[in-house]
């Protein structure tokens, strides 16, 4: 990659991208969080030329995340803990991914294993057990081993992974018995306590986070009261789920080497076709905004809901750069709390003004009361890939008349799952989608694939259009909603009739 203009560190040329890749959730941050402190620690490690996240239910969107790297080379590594529908079917479709190893858009990527998959996780159950329920070895010899998964009826292999772990684990023979139970599919969970009247039960999820499922699904399931419930002669004891271990670093790590040296990954496969941004068109973005901010001096610009200005110089003659949100565009820096950890805008972008949870990195509330200073250009552009991903690039796109805009309708097409009927809803229903999650009051992009240009909306000159070139997960979840509701209706006309 070639070095930021003004200068800033040279990051090298040969140096492969990462992209973690995570479900997300449009309802809590937990589910995107232990992916975003794994690709901290990556960066930490400096193995990677750039580290960067994709979610299918929140930002960064898994359609736009190739949109952020700026390597010709990436690994894509799924943060999930077995095989599946998310990486059989969502992953590759949403990444135009059509094999192992794809060319497209300037890069070869290649698509890992599930950190799921790797052997160590052997070992991160058995740590979590002995976490939780640090019994001596007889008492472990009377103990059930209980790896909770999540599964799926939808999907014939999703519970594969868990059972071939659990097959394991039973053959080193240090608990009484090891078992898999599911939320979604046989064995269920639910049952699992009256099916065994041990002594000492251990439940260990084999979930990448303790979101919504680790948190509140499975405790209230078994009436569960925290890391360890008695319950007649038994105690059950609750561990904290695999995927939060913090050695999922060397995992990350192993998988990539391992689809390096993978037979037949030298041989580079045909150029697909595709659309989105080029290597090239993310570092030429990032030229563009940096110097479009250094044009305007210390009076700034204002990108969606910051304020960004050059302030200073370094000793090398680098320029420096404040960013801080617009309402406290006047207030005084010492009224406000400083930045210096790049990685905090992360946290920053996660939680509203309200304290709730931010699918949309683009919706208009992003908490007040901060300021990032004295970032170099580098430091500059990785302070908006976090706050606000992708959306520099595709502005520069739009600018060069080259931006790639997905209707409603192909995107519809390309779902699958509980998404695969969403193209029936009507036109007219699509725009009052388009008014409800799009409107200014909900999201401060345009929406360019609704066919709402930069004159559409009547708010002047000085008003930031950056366009969005295709419907977000927010949206697609009302569109469901509104087909769910149209068949419930339906049902109760048949009903009556």
């Amino acid at each position: 990659m070639s070095r930021t203009r003004g200068g800033g560190s040279e990051r090298p040329e040969s140096a492969a991208a990462l992209l973690l890749v995570g479900h997300g959730s449009q309802h809590s941050p937990d589910s995107a969080r232990p992916v975003h402190q794994l690709a901290r620690r990556l960066r930490k490690e400096r193995a990677f030329a750039e580290v960067r996240v994709g979610f299918w239910k929140e930002d960064p969107h898994l359609h736009s995340a190739m949109d952020l790297i700026e390597s010709h080379d990436v690994f894509v590594v799924p943060c999930l803990t077995s095989t599946g529908y998310f990486t059989e079917s969502v992953i590759p479709r949403e990444l135009g991914l059509t094999g192992r190893t794809t060319r497209r858009a300037g890069r070869t990527i290649r698509y890992c294993r599930p950190v799921g998959a790797h052997p160590a996780m052997e070992g991160f159950v058995l740590e979590r057990a002995r976490e939780v329920a640090p019994l001596d070895p007889a008492d472990e010899a009377r103990a059930t081993l209980v790896v909770v998964g999540h599964g799926t009826e939808k999907h014939p292999g999703s519970g594969g992974t868990t059972r071939s772990l659990v097959e394991r684990l039973q053959g080193r023979g240090r608990y009484r018995r090891v078992i898999a139970a599911f939320l979604d599919e046989e064995p269920r969970v639910e049952g699992l306590l009256d099916a065994f009247d041990d002594s000492y039960l251990i439940l260990v999820p084999f979930f990448m986070s303790d979101g919504w499922h680790v948190g509140t699904t499975l405790p209230r399931a078994l009436a569960l009261s925290g890391g360890r419930t008695e319950r007649g002669s038994t105690t059950i004891w609750y561990a904290q789920p695999v995927g939060t271990h913090p050695a999922l670093t060397d995992v990350v790590r192993e998988l990539v080497a391992e689809e390096r040296a993978r037979p037949g990954n030298a041989t580079v496969p045909p150029v697909v076709e595709g659309a989105g941004a080029t290597p090239a068109d993310v570092t030429n973005a990032r030229y563009e905004f940096l110097d479009w901010i250094s044009q305007a001096g210390v009076g700034g610009r204002v990108f969606l809901q910051t304020a960004v200005r050059l302030c200073e110089s370094s000793a090398s003659g680098e320029p420096r750069f404040e960013v801080r949100h617009l309402a406290d565009r006047d207030r005084d820096p010492s009224e406000l709390r400083k930045f210096r950890d790049l990685e905090e805008a992360v946290e920053l972008a996660a939680l509203s003004n309200t304290g709730g949870h931010r699918p949309l990195k683009t919706a208009p509330d992003l908490v007040a009361g901060w300021r990032f200073a004295g970032l170099g250009p580098e430091g500059l552009w990785e302070v908006f890939t976090h706050l606000y991903p992708a959306a520099p690039v595709h502005r520069y796109l739009a600018a060069q008349g080259r931006l790639s805009v997905t209707p409603f309708e192909q995107v519809a097409a390309r779902q699958s799952g509980i998404y695969a009927g969403i193209g029936r809803i009507s036109a007219a229903e699509v725009g009052e989608l388009v008014g409800v999650c799009c409107a200014r009051e909900h999201c401060l992009r345009t929406p360019t694939w609704a066919g709402v240009g930069e004159d559409d909306d009547g708010e002047g000159p000085d008003v930031d259009r950056t366009p969005c070139p295709e419907p977000c997960s927010v949206l697609l979840g009302r569109a469901k909603e509104t087909l769910d509701l149209a068949g419930r209706a339906l049902d109760a006309t048949r009903g009556r009739a």
